[in-house]
C-alpha cells in the first residue's frame, strides 16, 4: 500500500484510514503537517562585488540557507535573461549595463541543486566585464516544488563596477567609474595650454556658498580606489602583475595663479599620493571663498587635470564649480 501526502495549505492534518477484511478491521491513524519552504539568502539585501579591471574576472559568493524541515530544490536565473521583462523596462531599475560581446557579465555556479534541510549551499558569482561602467542585475532563486503551481522566488540584487585602469574614482556624485555627471555647468575658466588634453572622463564638484554664512570655508570629498590584483586575468599564461608593485599614484595639477582669485581659493589634501589595494585614498577639496567673489546669484568655475597612474595612465578633467547664493 502506498500513501501520498500532498497538502495545499500550511496546517496540521489528521485522518483515519479503515482497512477491512472478512474477519477484522484495522484503523490506521495518519498525521501530517503542511509547511512552507523557508529559504534565506546571505547577504539578503545586495551583493556588491566592488571594482575590477576590464578583461579580468572577479568572484564573490552568497549562501542559500535552508531553515525548513525539508530538502529544497532550487534553480538560479538572472533577471536580464528574461527578455520579455527587459524589453518592457524603460527606466533605471534592477538591470543596468551589459557586455558588448553579448556574454552575461554575471554568472552563477551552480545554477541548479538541492539545499538539504537545516543546511546551506554556497553559490559562486563570477563577474567578467568587457568595458568600463557600472553593472547590475538581479539574481532570481526559484524553489522547485512539484506540488505547487506558483514556485517561490527570492531576489538578490548584484552590482559591480569595471574600470579600464587599476585606479578609479569614488564620489557620491559619481555612481559609475566612467564619470558622467552634471549636464549644466557654468562657464569654465581654462588654465591649460593650447595643446589639447584627451580626457577619459570628468568629475564635477559643486560648491554652494551663501554670502550670509559666517564661514567662508566649504569642502567636498572624493576618493581614489585601487583594484589592481583583485581580479583574475583571462589569459592564464600572464601573471597578474609580472612582479610589479600593486600600489598606484595620482596627482592633481596645480591651479594657475594667472586665472585669478579663484585659483588661490582652492586647496587639495592630498594633492598627490600613492593608493594601495586595501584602502581608498580620500581627497578633500577645500574652498575658502574670497570676499571679491561673494556676490549673490553668480557662478564661477575652473578646471584642472586629475591623473591616475596605475596599470594604465588616465587623465580626468576635474571641474570645480562655485555657486553663490544669498
Amino acid at each position: 500500500m502506498l500513501l501520498e501526502f500532498a497538502p495545499k495549505y500550511t496546517a496540521k492534518y489528521y485522518e483515519v484510514v479503515e482497512i477491512k477484511s472478512k474477519k477484522s478491521a484495522l484503523f490506521l491513524h495518519l498525521h501530517g503537517e503542511g509547511v512552507l519552504p523557508a529559504l534565506r539568502l546571505e547577504p539578503s539585501t545586495e551583493l556588491n562585488m566592488g571594482y575590477v579591471m576590464v578583461g579580468e574576472a572577479l568572484y564573490k559568493t552568497f549562501n542559500l540557507v535552508n531553515e525548513s524541515d525539508l530538502d529544497l530544490d532550487f534553480k538560479i536565473n538572472l533577471l536580464s535573461q528574461h527578455t520579455e521583462i527587459v524589453q518592457s523596462i524603460t527606466f533605471d531599475c534592477e538591470i543596468g549595463n551589459s557586455n558588448e560581446s553579448g556574454i552575461l557579465p554575471f554568472q552563477c555556479q551552480p545554477h541548479v541543486g538541492v539545499v538539504p534541510k537545516g543546511g546551506s549551499k554556497e553559490i559562486k558569482v563570477k563577474f567578467t566585464p568587457d568595458h568600463s561602467g557600472l553593472f547590475k542585475d538581479t539574481i532570481l532563486v526559484t524553489l522547485i516544488n512539484q506540488y505547487s503551481t506558483q514556485p517561490l522566488e527570492s531576489r538578490l540584487p548584484v552590482v559591480a563596477s569595471a574600470s579600464t585602469g587599476s585606479l578609479y574614482i569614488v564620489s557620491k556624485n559619481l555612481p559609475e567609474p566612467t564619470v558622467k555627471l552634471h549636464t549644466v555647468v557654468p562657464h569654465t575658466e581654462h588654465h591649460q595650454s593650447e595643446e589639447a588634453i584627451s580626457y577619459c572622463g570628468s568629475l564635477h564638484l559643486v560648491f554652494l556658498c551663501s554670502v550670509e554664512s559666517p564661514s567662508r570655508v566649504y569642502t567636498q570629498k572624493f576618493s581614489i580606489g585601487n583594484c589592481r590584483g583583485l581580479g583574475i586575468k583571462s589569459d592564464a599564461g600572464v601573471g597578474k602583475d609580472k612582479g610589479g608593485k600593486l600600489a598606484g599614484d595620482f596627482v592633481i595639477d596645480p591651479l594657475k595663479a594667472e586665472v585669478g582669485p579663484l585659483a588661490k581659493a582652492f586647496s587639495f589634501s592630498p594633492q598627490k599620493a600613492s593608493v594601495d589595494v586595501t584602502t581608498p585614498q580620500e581627497v578633500v577639496v577645500t574652498l575658502t571663498l574670497p570676499g571679491e567673489l561673494a556676490i549673490p546669484n553668480t557662478s564661477h568655475a575652473i578646471t584642472t587635470a586629475l591623473t591616475l597612474k596605475g596599470e594604465t595612465v588616465e587623465v580626468y578633467q576635474l571641474s570645480l564649480n562655485v555657486r553663490i547664493v544669498k
